[in-house]
This record gives C-alpha cells, structure tokens and sequence, in this order.
C-alpha cells in the first residue's frame, strides 16, 4: 500500500539512498567529461565540414570536362542542374544515413561511405 510522504521525508529519503549507494561504492558521474575525450569528436566535426566544402569545389573542376563530353559547355542551366543533381544526391544520402549506420553499425557504414571514393579515386 502507497503511503504519501510529506516533500521534506522524501527529501531525506533520497539522501540516505545516496548515501547507501556511496557507501556500496557506487557513485553517480556528475561533473563534464574531460576535453581529451571531447576533442577528438570536435576534431571529426570540423574536418567534415571542411570536407564538404572542399568537395563543393572540387565539383567545379569535373564540371568543365563534363559539359564538354555532354555537349552543353557554356549553358549555365545544365552545368547548375550537374551541380544541384550532385547536391541533391549529397543530401538524399544524408537522410537515409542514420537508417544505415543503424542497420550495420556507425563504422561500417562510415566505411561503406569511402568506398565510392575509392572506387573513383582508381579509376583516375
């Protein structure tokens, strides 16, 4: 049977639970990771945002040869419909990501990822 306490006897309650558990040897984790451990995730962070705008640019390279092998060169239209296709793509990928990396776990399928660039990288 559920007995109501007043707010102050469960006050006390709570401490004397915590106490127990600090007395077991259990303790509760309350201050912030340290930054060694922060820093290698913020490092990752940053490079991938550089990535991304470093493969933006990179876009612009191919973009000349492809208008040419085409036939479009020199309409602006089509080469921003390449580009927007290749953002399109980027951000189609983005979205089913989080799917993936739950289905094979997040380094599978960061490994997954390069495999396209790999793949390009050996054919040039």
């Amino acid at each position: 049977m559920y007995k109501r306490m007043t707010s102050r006897d469960s006050m006390n309650a709570d401490v004397e639970a915590d106490s127990d558990a600090l007395q077991n040897g259990v303790e509760k984790e309350m201050t912030n990771p340290s930054w060694k451990y922060s820093c290698p995730h913020v490092l990752v962070a940053t490079i991938v945002a550089f990535l991304f705008g470093y493969h933006l640019g990179v876009v612009n390279e191919p973009l000349e040869s492809i208008s040419v092998d085409l036939g479009f060169s020199g309409d602006t239209l089509a080469e921003g419909l390449v580009v927007s296709t290749c953002l399109a793509a980027a951000f189609a990928g983005s979205l089913i990501s989080g799917w993936i990396a739950d289905g094979v776990g997040r380094r599978r399928a960061f490994q997954l990822c390069s495999l396209p660039m790999l793949m390009g990288a050996s054919l040039w």
